[in-house]
């Protein structure tokens, strides 16, 4: 199977210098990458990444000087990123 081209692009108002991270948990994507103030943001999309629900759009306090992964395990969803303080952080998002 070969890669033929990007299809059904969807672009958000967002800012980044970071590279985003994508995971699939509960039916639901989510998209996390940390803004230009350097907090962490994250966001789900409920059709596969087609619309964004920006109501839904949660900024934390945590800051990281890179962008943060993902990881989604089928029981919990994963987030870890590095602290200003260069220190490396791992914490579960709480989905309701």
């Amino acid at each position: 199977m070969a890669i033929v081209g990007i299809t059904h692009k969807v672009t958000l108002e967002e800012k980044s210098k970071e590279f985003g991270a994508l995971a699939e948990f509960r039916g639901a994507l989510y998209l996390a990458w940390t803004g230009t103030d350097q907090r962490i943001n994250l966001i789900p999309s409920y059709n596969g990444g087609q619309t964004w629900d920006e109501a839904q759009k949660f900024t934390s306090q945590e800051k990281s000087i890179d962008g943060p992964f993902l990881l989604a395990d089928g029981t919990r969803l994963l987030i870890g990123w590095t602290g200003a303080d260069e220190r490396l952080n791992v914490a579960n998002v709480d989905v309701n």
